[in-house]
């Protein structure tokens, strides 16, 4: 016998079937399932729920299970935004204006419109009307020209801020003209408000003029208080020194109490070219020049040294032999007197004159000398001690 599909073996034996129904070719028995939109029971097959207008079924293949899936036809949707199943197949506008739930409907901006020619329908496809664009940083419509603005980036809905003397009106999405500000006040950041003009004050819309500033000062900005002023650059005073501005000298030398005055260096003055006025601001005088290594002032010419830059003094000098640095004066002073027939050493020392033939110690000054020659140092050196020194047999001292 032929082996033959299903299909074909019930057309040409007669079987019966319901109908909306179809043989399922391929299985180990011969047995029918329903057609595409049908489901079949023990002796019948009725038909799917409608499928609703623009969509398809999508059972294609023949089957035992019922047929009854569909899909909307590509730009039509039907479900909710959480994926639940309508029972609709309707454009995107339609779907999100007014198939869903009040409740689930997503928020349409002002100025904007749902989109049809999409491929996912949500909350975010909508685009905004001619003549606006779509804000960066909020889910607003902007219009595409501001007028009485400029741009601010980062700033909500529009990235822009109105001028001064405008205000953001949102209804109307744009910068409208606040109220006349008075003469003598200038605009502020911030809807329509003003601000004193320096040196004035406002009340209300009354503006009138501070008392007067005192001489080297100027009138400064200060949060929530009018009629603030300052000292200009290079004084001082005020407001520690009520209405005072005067130069760092006077300020250190007649402003500031006896008992607080700071000290500075001999040979120094206060700058007064200086912006900070404190207890270091002082420059030493013409012909001096300011220590590397203490609050000091060197003179640049020092008689009887030579220059040391690394020597550990105040001041980049090495006083000469018979010289010693004075800091009270800034000078290399003389050293008190030594013994005759003597050399000078550091630090106004000395020592007697080995290479002219004298010798002595300084702890053996007696009889009124200190240096001697040699045989008398030996016999002066026996008065002070009172021990004769011992010589060698058949040896003397000599000069």
């Amino acid at each position: 016998p032929d082996c033959v599909p299903c299909s074909e073996r019930a057309r040409r034996l007669g079987v019966p079937r319901p109908n909306n129904s179809e043989w399922i070719d391929g299985l180990a028995e011969c047995v029918y399932g329903p057609a595409i939109g049908f489901r079949c029971g023990q002796d019948n097959c009725s038909a799917c729920p409608s499928l609703p207008s623009n969509a398809q079924w999508t059972d294609i293949a023949p089957t035992l299970a019922p047929r009854c899936n569909y899909e909307c036809y590509p730009g039509f949707f039907g479900a909710d935004l959480s994926g639940q199943n309508l029972g609709v197949c309707v454009r995107c506008s339609e779907l999100l204006s007014s198939v869903l739930p009040l409740e689930t409907r997503p928020a349409l901006p002002v100025m904007a419109k749902w989109l049809d020619n999409v491929t996912v329908c949500n909350g975010d496809q909508w685009a905004c009307l001619a003549g606006y664009n779509r804000s960066a940083v909020s889910r607003f419509c902007c219009p595409a020209s501001i007028p009485n603005s400029h741009p601010s980036p980062g700033t909500q809905p529009c990235q822009v801020v109105c001028n001064e003397g405008f205000w953001w009106d949102v209804p109307t999405t744009s910068c409208r003209a606040c109220p006349a500000k008075p003469d003598l006040a200038d605009w502020a950041a911030g809807n329509c408000t003003f601000l004193p003009k320096l040196g004035y004050r406002c009340e209300g819309y009354t503006c009138a003029a501070c008392p007067a500033n005192v001489n080297n000062s100027h009138w400064v900005r200060r949060q929530n208080e009018d009629c603030v002023f300052s000292c200009d650059a290079k004084y001082f005073g005020h407001p520690t020194y009520n209405r005072t501005c005067v130069r760092c000298s006077v300020f250190q030398e007649e402003m500031i109490p006896a008992q607080y005055r700071a000290t500075k260096p001999a040979h120094s003055l206060w700058d007064d070219a200086t912006t900070v006025c404190i207890a270091s601001s002082w420059v030493c005088e013409t012909g001096y020049t300011q220590s590397t290594k203490d609050a000091y002032c060197c003179p640049n010419q020092v008689p009887n040294s030579t220059p040391d830059p690394d020597g550990s003094g105040k001041c980049p000098v090495s006083c000469d032999l018979g010289y010693y640095w004075r800091d009270d004066v800034a000078a290399c002073a003389p050293c008190a007197s030594k013994p005759g027939d003597s050399v000078w050493l550091p630090a106004c020392a000395w020592e007697c004159d080995a290479s002219a033939g004298f010798f002595g110690e300084e702890a053996v000054c007696v009889l009124g000398g200190c240096c001697f020659r040699c045989l008398a140092y030996r016999d002066r050196l026996a008065d002070e001690t009172g021990v004769t020194p011992a010589l060698p047999p058949n040896a003397l001292y000599t000069n």
